[in-house]
């Protein structure tokens, strides 16, 4: 009888704390729900945004609502695992934990969601054309998968005077560089600097932007940008696309994104 009293005592606890949690839960997920649709509907509506999107954001655009329908491809799967996971389980415990590991995966998915959509709304309402918006897309020379020089720049717009950049490099002989940095742009040149005797580092170097290409050259004989041995950023890069991404891929392949890390905080 007193083995039953503390089994029932245990039960109760049990169940009063899973309440708790379940509710708080509940209200997270429905705001969560809430806020979803409010941006789906924003986004379903707003038919300037939508003629605004031009063929540099398509690739971009698209990628995201790719991502949107796979995330709810797998909400629809957490639902379905979730119903039979409670069928096949009668015991009480077992049903309140299968039941919060579902409110918890299903609040990250609909975190993710959420994120996915408020990107869209950002790059979509932020497509204000900018002068600097024809120097965007990803520029290359030489061939990363034979033994040559190899460098690549990706563009990025930031405002009608700056572009943000990331150059990857990689010398014959497999010395690496790599810099996110910001460029002042004047006419079709943009000018990038960075002195300081605390880093050791001495570089200067400028950006000619054309149509076809943008050619990097050092100034000042200031070639100390922090890359490895006999790597220099020097070169003539053929324009692959004049697409806006909105993130490169850093060194350690991590996707990195413009509006959210700027070269400071990189």
């Amino acid at each position: 009888m007193k083995y039953l009293l503390i089994k029932c005592l245990f039960l109760f606890s049990i169940l009063n704390s899973s309440n708790f949690w379940c509710q708080s839960k509940k209200t997270q997920i429905e705001n969560l729900y809430i806020k979803v649709d409010s941006l789906n509907l924003e986004l379903k509506n707003n038919r300037e945004i939508q003629s605004k999107q031009t063929n540099q954001h398509t690739d971009s655009i698209k990628r995201l609502k790719q991502e949107l329908e796979k995330l709810d491809l797998e909400i629809n799967n957490l639902k379905q695992n979730n119903l039979i996971q409670k069928k096949e389980n009668s015991n009480l415990v077992d049903t309140l934990k299968i039941i919060n590991q579902y409110a918890s995966n299903l609040e990250a998915i609909l975190k993710l969601k959420l994120d996915s959509l408020n990107r869209i709304k950002n790059f979509s309402a932020n497509e204000r054309v900018l002068k600097t918006n024809q120097f965007a897309g990803f520029y290359e020379y030489g061939n990363k998968d034979k033994s040559t020089n190899w460098g690549s720049i990706l563009v990025y717009p930031e405002t009608d005077s700056t572009i943000l950049f990331y150059l990857q490099l990689l010398s014959n002989e497999n010395h690496f560089g790599e810099l996110y940095a910001r460029a002042k742009v004047i006419d079709n040149k943009a000018f990038y600097e960075n002195i300081s005797n605390e880093m050791g580092l001495n570089c200067q170097f400028e950006i000619i932007l054309n149509p076809n290409g943008v050619n990097v050259r050092t100034t000042n004989e200031n070639y100390e940008c922090g890359f490895g041995n006999w790597v220099f950023a020097d070169g003539d890069y053929l324009r692959k696309n004049n697409l806006i991404q909105d993130y490169f891929i850093d060194g350690s392949g991590t996707n990195v994104y413009f509006s959210k890390t700027k070269p400071e905080d990189f």
